[in-house]
């Protein structure tokens, strides 16, 4: 759990106790600390949010745009790592986008009211000195100066807000279209208070951020992907609205670069942009270009726009005629491509291509090719017919004597419509210029008011001065539109000069079209063309008189080929050669600048790493003294603000005077009472004050209910009238809308209706194909659905038969496998019982032999008593009686002892201990003994247990003797 002192509502209620009492710059001190502190990390995002939205409330009104920007990218490195806290960034920022609009709006009113005030006080009073002098030395006017002092520190903050919430909320995906708001609210912004200055700062700001995301890729889950259809989508939306606030702005530069950016976003998406954003585009690009004066884009950006927008369901005649003139005078507009260095150069070619590629074209746009595609296109049927008739006058009929009166009509008719009239200068240019070249073909030299009276259109609204003409003839021989011509100001002539043997690039005349009139070749032309047919000539008769020239020329020829041949190959070894070593030593000097570098870049961020840490560790104990000292600073506060509290509260029930300086000889005790004692004393008091009041208020209410009666009434009578002028109006409204929708319906019922035919008798065609390929499917699909069935029927009874059999199979199996394991059980059976049956004769056999021997055994026992000594028999005699009570001493052991004390007569008594010590009392041994042998003849059987030997009480040395025997 966090310490007391950094709970976010510890926070709130401190910061709402100093907002209460007038401390609102403190309060946004707490917050901020806050904010920024270290402890703050592990609280939940939930939690921080009303923090926050304090601190935004304050910083916006205190006007900290500073302080607003601190404490918004704090709160974003403690809330975007998880979702919740992405959302809560989400709210905060448009709050604070939201507060800083509403500031900025009651600005604008504050000083609209302002300046009505000052208005009013004009028209009472009269202009005082000082107004006069300021007016003089200052050349604003009040409305600015109001604007300034009221309205610019706003715009101001609410632009430096956009620009925070703008960086705050870039490269996150999740918070992507919040910031696609945000830049929508910043175009609006830009648009109603006219801030180009801010408006190309913020394009900036977008082309560096795009520019970012290009070079930067993020790999996090977070991070914005432009390969992502939507992502691209809004992007694309953005700066379509940013290209369409350009053009309104008057940024034409600005809105080039939004062009271009536009196309690189249309170029890297996998799908094309919607109809509607491209006819925008082409819409803004002629713009652009017209204002620039690029009549030859221009007119290609219109042919762009009417080829799409004449694919729209949308478009209708009058709209498709519009579009189709104004390209046909875009086109008509184009001045003739010159044929000079300049235009010929590079630069002119790559800015060409440049501008192409942004009109969607391969390859560079050209006048033949605008005015093929009018042509090709069938645009001109589609055109206004002053339009087709100034088409066809300057490509097919142009005439300079009857130059003036028709392009007078022409242009009177177009000056009526104000999408052609802002055509008419450029098109007087071109004419003007074709006017002179056709007046070079037929005069060497002519006079200068012949060819201003015939180019002026004196007497017109169309009328061009004789000093714009004069510009217009030298420009175009200047540019090669015209061949050389001199100007004589004197004689008031004007003198084409055709020198037979100028060398110039090509001539206008010779590079025209088929839609271009020549009238005659000019001298130049001749003598070029005599020269060219002569050299010709000449060549062929040579040949044809010696064969062997051509033949010498074939072999000189053959000789240069194959010795550049062997040159080539020769140079080309060398090259590479060449190549190969500068390569060498290329990759060296790479190496080595590399090596340079690394050890360069290592140097350095060692001594920023050794910089960083010192700075880090310097940064940590500052922020440590800083926190320690603030913290007793806070509590020193706490403990005098209490003190003073707590005086000021007793002070103020007027009981008692509490010294502040007295205050720990207090105890609590006391304190109670004195509050106890306060606060009986109070509500004594309120509740007189209440009695004496309640007894006022009943008066003062029935006064007022007497006296509003008759205005309840009143008002009455005015709601119902203004309700029933309410109804009559939108009744009227409601009636004239569904009357003007009713009459649009008839009419495009009425304009549909001539469709209707063809589109029953194509439908009842689709209708029969489709009902006569259906029913060709279907009985299709019965024939395969009959051969499928009885496929799947053949295929099911094969399966269950196999089943069948297989299961048949398992149950013989199973059967004989059952039968040979009875089998081999019964024979086991029969085999365990013929084992045991032999197993009972052998023991039978051997209980015989065992009887057999033990009798034998017996009657020499008898024999062999009656030799045996006194001493003998009472060993003998003692044996058996230890044998009757042990009952482990067998028959068979006596024998054998009675044997070996006759043969031997030198057993002693140690001898017999030994034997029975060895042979008898051994308890696996006697176990052994009383299962193997067997038993006398007395005994019962094997199979049935003993009968044990009645006790008898033992003397002293038989147990003596049984204690040696077990030892």
């Amino acid at each position: 759990m966090p310490p007391y002192f950094v709970r976010p509502e510890n926070v709130l209620k401190r910061c709402e106790e100093l907002i209460a009492i007038g401390q609102s710059e403190a309060a946004l001190g707490d917050l901020k600390d806050f904010l920024t502190s270290s402890r703050t990390r592990h609280v939940a995002a939930p939690t921080l949010e009303p923090v926050a939205s304090l601190f935004v409330e304050l910083a916006v009104k205190l006007s900290k745009g500073k302080v607003a920007k601190d404490g918004l990218y704090s709160y974003k490195k403690l809330v975007q790592s998880t979702p919740a806290g992405l959302i809560s960034l989400e709210n905060i920022c448009k709050k604070f986008i939201d507060l800083s609009e509403v500031q900025l709006n009651n600005a604008q009113k504050q000083a609209d009211k302002r300046m009505l005030d000052n208005v009013e006080d004009d028209l009472e009073a009269a202009v005082s000195p000082e107004d006069i002098l300021m007016s003089a030395v200052s050349n604003d006017q009040s409305s600015d100066r109001l604007d300034r002092e009221l309205v610019a520190p706003w715009l101001r903050f609410v632009w430096e807000a956009y620009r925070t919430v703008l960086d705050i909320l870039r490269s996150n995906a999740k918070l992507e279209i919040t910031y696609s708001a945000v830049v929508r609210k910043t175009f609006i912004f830009c648009l109603d208070y006219k801030r180009k200055t801010e408006f190309r700062k913020l394009c900036e700001i977008l082309r560096s951020h795009i520019q970012n995301l290009y070079n930067y890729k993020s790999t996090t889950s977070y991070g914005i992907n432009l390969s992502d259809p939507d992502t691209l989508q809004r992007n694309l939306d953005l700066r379509f609205r940013q290209l369409k606030v350009a053009v309104t702005l008057e940024l034409w530069q600005e809105s080039f670069r939004s062009v271009e950016d536009v196309h690189t976003l249309i170029v890297s998406s996998n799908r094309a942009a919607k109809p509607q954003m491209m006819l925008e585009y082409f819409e803004s690009l002629a713009k652009i270009f017209k204002v620039s004066g690029n009549y030859l884009h221009h007119s290609a950006a219109w042919l762009n726009y009417f080829n799409l927008y004449s694919t729209s369901p949308m478009a209708t005649e009058e709209t498709l005629k519009v579009y189709a003139s104004v390209f046909l005078l875009s086109a008509l507009s184009i001045p003739e491509e010159p044929s000079t260095d300049v235009y010929e150069s590079n630069d002119f070619k790559n800015k060409n291509s440049k501008l192409s590629y942004l009109l969607n074209s391969s390859k560079p746009i050209t006048r033949e090719i605008i005015l093929k595609s009018a042509q090709n296109h069938n645009i001109l049927s589609y055109a206004a017919d002053d339009v087709k008739e100034l088409f066809f006058f300057l490509q097919k009929s142009f005439h300079p004597l009857h130059y003036k009166k028709s392009l007078t009509n022409i242009f009177t008719s177009l000056e009526k419509n104000s999408d052609y009239k802002p055509y008419i200068t450029s098109l007087i240019k071109v004419s003007n210029i074709k006017l002179f070249q056709q007046i070079s073909q037929v005069y060497d030299t002519v006079k200068l008011d012949f060819l201003i009276s015939l180019a002026s259109f004196e007497n017109t609204p169309f009328e061009v001065s004789p000093f714009e003409i004069e510009d217009s003839l030298v420009n175009s021989s200047k540019n090669g539109s015209l061949t050389s011509l001199r100007i004589n100001h004197d004689s008031q002539v004007v003198t084409f000069a055709n020198d037979p043997f100028e060398e110039r690039n090509s001539l206008n005349v010779l590079n025209a079209t088929n839609s271009e009139i020549s009238l005659q070749l000019t001298p130049p032309e001749l003598v070029r063309s005599q020269l060219s047919v002569l050299a010709k000539s000449l060549s062929r008769v040579l040949i044809n008189v010696d064969p062997s020239i051509k033949k010498n020329q074939e072999i000189k020829l053959q000789n240069a080929i194959n010795s550049a041949s062997k040159g080539v190959i020769a140079e080309q070894k060398e090259l590479e050669k060449r190549k190969q070593l500068l390569e060498e030593r290329k990759e060296k000097a790479e190496a080595e600048r590399r090596e340079k570098e690394e050890e360069a870049l290592r140097l350095k961020l060692a001594a920023e790493q050794a910089a960083k840490e010192a700075e880090k560790e310097r940064v940590l104990a500052e922020t440590k003294r800083r926190k320690l000292e603030r913290i007793e600073r806070e509590e020193s506060a706490i403990r005098e603000r209490e003190k003073k509290k707590l005086a000021e509260e007793i002070n103020a029930k007027g009981i008692i005077k509490v010294d502040v300086d007295k205050l720990d000889d207090l105890d609590s005790d006391k304190l109670r009472i004195m509050q106890i004692e306060q606060l009986a004393k109070e509500k004594k008091q309120m509740e007189d004050r209440l009695k004496a009041f309640g007894r006022r208020l009943d008066h003062l209410e029935r006064a007022y209910r007497r006296y509003e009666l008759p205005l309840l009434e009143k008002d009455e009578e005015l709601q119902k009238q203004k309700d029933l002028d309410n109804y009559n109006l939108m009744k009227e409204k409601t009636i004239s809308h569904a009357r003007k929708e009713y009459e649009m319906a008839v009419e495009l019922k009425s304009r549909l209706n001539r469709i209707v035919p063809d589109y029953i008798s194509y439908s009842n065609s689709i209708k029969k194909e489709k009902n006569e390929y259906f029913e060709k499917c279907r009985i299709e699909a019965e024939k395969q659905l009959k051969a499928e069935k009885h496929a799947r029927f053949e295929s099911v009874k094969a399966e269950r038969i196999a089943a069948y059999k297989h299961k048949l199979e398992q149950e013989r199996k199973a059967r004989l496998a059952k039968e040979a394991e009875e089998k081999a059980r019964a024979e086991e059976r029969a085999k365990a019982e013929e084992r045991t049956r032999a197993e009972e004769r052998a023991r039978a056999e051997e209980r015989a032999r065992a009887e057999e021997r033990a009798r034998v055994e017996e009657e020499k026992s008898r024999k062999s008593i009656s030799e045996l000594s006194f001493s003998e028999k009472m060993k003998l005699k003692r044996l058996q009686q230890l044998s009757a009570n042990s009952g482990s001493i067998s028959n068979e052991v006596i024998a054998t002892t009675v044997t070996a004390a006759t043969n031997s007569r030198i057993s002693t008594t140690s001898n017999v201990s030994s034997s029975i010590s060895t042979s008898t009392y051994r308890p696996t041994f006697s176990s052994r003994v009383s299962t193997t042998s067997s038993p006398p003849v007395s005994s019962p059987p094997p199979s049935s247990s003993p009968t044990p030997a009645p006790e008898k009480k033992m003397t002293y040395s038989q147990r003596m003797r049984l204690k040696r025997a077990g030892r």
